[in-house]
This record gives C-alpha cells, sequence and structure tokens, in this order.
C-alpha cells in the first residue's frame, strides 16, 4: 500500500480515487446527494455516501453510471462503535438496511449519536450475511465513539475487513498508524465531510470496478493520499457536526428514512 501527500499523484488517470467516507442531508450533512453527485462528477473523483443509517443518497449514486461508487452506509452499535458497511451490489445495500437497520434506530435526547439498538459484534456478523465488508470507521474518534479498542477483541477482529486509518475530519493520522499497525489491517482514507466538498482524503486503487476495487484494498495494493494542513477547515467540519447534532429531543420518523 502505498501512502502520499503529493498531489500529482491526483493526475494519474489509470487510478480510480474514492472519497469512502462523505454525508449528505440525507442524515446530518448539508449537502444533497444531487449536488455532491455533480460535484464529484465535475472533479472526476468518486465518492461513498455513508449516511448514518439511511441509504436513500448512497442508492442514488449507485444508478448513476458516470462516477464511481460504492453502496455503503455507517452504522452504529448500541456501543456507540461504527461500521463503514461497503457491497458491491445495490440491492443488497437495500436489503440489508429494510431488513436489519430500518427498524432498530434509536431516538434520541440531547445528542443525536445516530446509534442504533445492535450490539456491535452481531451488527459486523450482519453486513458480511448481505455480501458486506465492514471498515472500522475513524478509530481514533472523540469519546465515546473511539473503536480500535474493540480490536482486541478476536471474535471482533475476525469481522473486520480494515480500518479508516485516514480520517480527515478527525485527523490524527500519525497516532491512529501508531495504534493500528500491530494488527496489520487494510486500510482506507475518506473525508469524512459534512459541510465541505473537498477532495483532500482519498483511497486509490488501479481497480475501476466495484469487486476488484475491493479487493485491491483487501490485499492492501490500494494507494491512501491525504492533504497535509487545513486545521482550521477541520474545526469548522468538526463544529459543524456537533451543532447539527445538538438537538433537545431528535424524533427519527419512517418518513425521514425514506
Amino acid at each position: 500500500m502505498l501512502i502520499t501527500t503529493n498531489p500529482q499523484i491526483l493526475k494519474d488517470r489509470d487510478i480510480t480515487w474514492l472519497d469512502m467516507h462523505h454525508h449528505s442531508r440525507v442524515s446530518d450533512g448539508s449537502r444533497t446527494p444531487n449536488f455532491l453527485y455533480k460535484w464529484a462528477k465535475k472533479n472526476k473523483k468518486g465518492i461513498c455516501l455513508t449516511d448514518h443509517n439511511r441509504v436513500k443518497g448512497s442508492l442514488f449514486l449507485a444508478k448513476q453510471k458516470d462516477i464511481f461508487t460504492l453502496p455503503s452506509v455507517e452504522v452504529a452499535s448500541k456501543e456507540l462503535k461504527e461500521t463503514l458497511a461497503y457491497f458491491t451490489s445495490a440491492n443488497d445495500l437495500k436489503e440489508f438496511w429494510q431488513k436489519e437497520i430500518k427498524g432498530h434506530i434509536k431516538d434520541n435526547t440531547i445528542f443525536n449519536f445516530n446509534r442504533t439498538n445492535i450490539p456491535f459484534q452481531k451488527l459486523l456478523q450482519k453486513v458480511k450475511d448481505y455480501n458486506g465488508r465492514n471498515i472500522l470507521a475513524h478509530p481514533i474518534s472523540i469519546k465515546p465513539k473511539t473503536s480500535y479498542p474493540v480490536l482486541e477483541n478476536k471474535e471482533i477482529l475476525k469481522l473486520i475487513d480494515g480500518v479508516e486509518t485516514f480520517n480527515f475530519t478527525l485527523g490524527n493520522y500519525n497516532f491512529a498508524k501508531k495504534k493500528l499497525d500491530k494488527y496489520n489491517l487494510p486500510e482506507t482514507a475518506g473525508s469524512d465531510s459534512h459541510s465541505f466538498t473537498t477532495f483532500n482524503t482519498l483511497t486509490g486503487s488501479y481497480e475501476s470496478t466495484r469487486e476488484d476495487f475491493i479487493e485491491s484494498i483487501l490485499k492492501k495494493k490500494n494507494i491512501i493520499f491525504y492533504k497535509k494542513g487545513e486545521e482550521f477547515r477541520r474545526f469548522l467540519e468538526r463544529a459543524y457536526i456537533i451543532k447539527n447534532n445538538l438537538k433537545v429531543w431528535t424524533k427519527t420518523t419512517i418518513k425521514e428514512l425514506e
């Protein structure tokens, strides 16, 4: 696996570039799926809409033939540990959500943690049951969402296909690498953007199909690009997430999900 901060690599037309972690207005992002689709197409980059417990945006992107995406969703367990679940089939994602997630989303008071009532190990297994792959989301995060300690559980470790070592919004790349290297897992990168539109943290591959792109990650043949600096933008991104999820009462309705 190659890790680089050299922006010249983004000009290599043989590489498929993908922001593997992005949020839209379908959950707690500021942009519509259609806006993000047009933005990705204009910039000739791929994008995954990993909305919290919601798949409408990802299914919309999966129908578009002129950008690269992986059908995906970010799901939090009852313990507030999150998986980025990636699929090669939009139908698998849709069925997974309808049968396993839709009826298990918890309401929130004060702050919207976007969690379900599903235990983490069971959630990971459910993703596998629908032919999905589990990438441990932002293993180094703000408590209580820091998740890398779960890797000490051997049964959970067997169900995890990789870790999101490079997450722009939360940063701490060097600390994350130090904590995660001993597990020798495949690594991915994503912006985790909720408000800004920037391709500054990307996963790349010389493969161009969904199946082969995922396989290149599992075989550690992918490329990680991240842009140094941008601390103020990172601060604003975090502030937006807190502001958008700080609520006196949040009640999730089925109408909002569909």
